[in-house]
């Protein structure tokens, strides 16, 4: 399991997370590793944080504690958290993904999966 991370610890962080996770930042004394999301070029709209970001920030950043992520966006999109956390863990980071604006997803097949359960089986 990875440790608690400290001041001056690097955690790899979306772009596009919500200012509270910065003020978190700011706070705890962290240092982010900032991975952008894919934008889409006829609205300018940010998209979802592709996987292969966050392995190549991994990669390039191997002390990291953890990867933050906020799924799914202010425009409700949402990233392959799965493939996400596949790749943190594979790194020994841990994930921390704020998903309350997601809460519904278990409940429907239909959405995106919820990062922390998979759907109820008795929803289907």
């Amino acid at each position: 399991m990875p440790g608690r991370g400290r001041p001056g610890d690097r955690v790899v962080v979306a772009r596009t997370s919500h200012r509270s996770v910065l003020a978190g930042l700011v706070l705890a004394g962290l240092d982010p590793v900032w991975v952008a999301p894919d934008v889409d070029p006829a609205t300018g709209l940010a998209l979802a944080v592709p996987p292969e970001r966050v392995e190549r920030a991994l990669g390039d950043h191997p002390e990291a504690k953890a990867v933050i992520l906020v799924e799914p966006s202010y425009l409700g999109l949402s990233s392959d958290v799965a493939s996400i956390a596949r790749i943190a863990h594979d790194h020994g980071a841990a994930v921390l993904c704020d998903q309350a604006w997601g809460a519904h997803f278990a409940f429907s097949g239909s959405l995106p999966a919820c990062a922390v359960t998979p759907a109820p089986t008795w929803w289907s």
